[in-house]
């Protein structure tokens, strides 16, 4: 994710800006974008697998910091050390999920164990995946 591509967007939302950025029709059309560009079938498709059982998308921010392991998805467990996450980015991360839900058909929850999210949210200084 591209956290100043974010930034902006919110920044546009703030100044009340509501509608969808223009693409000059690039796509054929017009301003709406085809949702096969911005998202793969086999992420759809794992999303849905994520949200089967209870329609909401869970949420776990690690907000304290330090050292604390990860799954790494496909590159493995491994052990990170995390930054804490300041208020203001809680702030920032509460009002795009809300801004998000006003979009699509998703609610979206916090929860308080990364055992119990879908997405678990950590910040981090270096990541470092196994060359092999």
């Amino acid at each position: 994710m591209c956290v100043l591509c974010d930034r902006e967007a919110n920044a546009l939302l703030s100044a009340g800006f509501d509608g969808p950025i223009s693409l000059g029709g690039a796509f054929g059309d017009g301003d709406v974008l085809p949702t096969n560009v911005l998202v793969s079938d086999d992420s759809a498709n794992f999303s849905r697998y994520l949200v089967a059982t209870d329609q909401v998308m869970s949420i776990y921010l690690h907000v304290p910091g330090g050292a604390v392991q990860v799954s790494g998805g496909g590159f493995g467990a491994q052990t990170i050390q995390s930054t804490s996450i300041s208020l203001d980015d809680q702030t920032y991360l509460n009002l795009l999920f809300s801004r998000l839900e006003q979009f699509i058909d998703l609610d979206f929850a916090y929860v308080e164990s990364p055992d119990n999210a879908d997405i678990a949210i950590y910040y981090d200084t270096e990541i470092v995946i196994d060359e092999d």
